[in-house]
């Protein structure tokens, strides 16, 4: 996948999208479907999750870790590319 040249100017506006999405979303009722869940199990949930979110959301929240936001460092990992870390999911 091509890796995004951001601007600074792009890479806070995005960060500041995201902050206010996710303001947005507090308080607010998560829909999981039309299927109950039991007591302890999570819902099934599919998101597109590129090398870019994870970059701009591990920045969001203060996580300087290189293996979800260096691409070069990812690549010398076990795991060959940079990685979502536990958190998303």
């Amino acid at each position: 996948m091509a890796q995004k040249n951001w601007t600074k100017a792009e890479y806070n506006r995005a960060i500041d999208e995201f902050i206010a999405w996710r303001n947005s979303r507090i308080g607010q009722e998560e829909k999981v479907g039309y299927i109950p869940l039991v007591p302890g199990q999570r819902p099934l949930v599919h998101h597109i999750i590129t090398d870019d979110i994870l970059r701009v959301y591990a920045s969001a929240v203060g996580d300087p870790n290189p293996l979800w936001s260096e691409p070069t460092y990812g690549r010398k990992s076990r795991w060959g590319s940079i990685i979502a870390p536990r958190w998303v999911r």
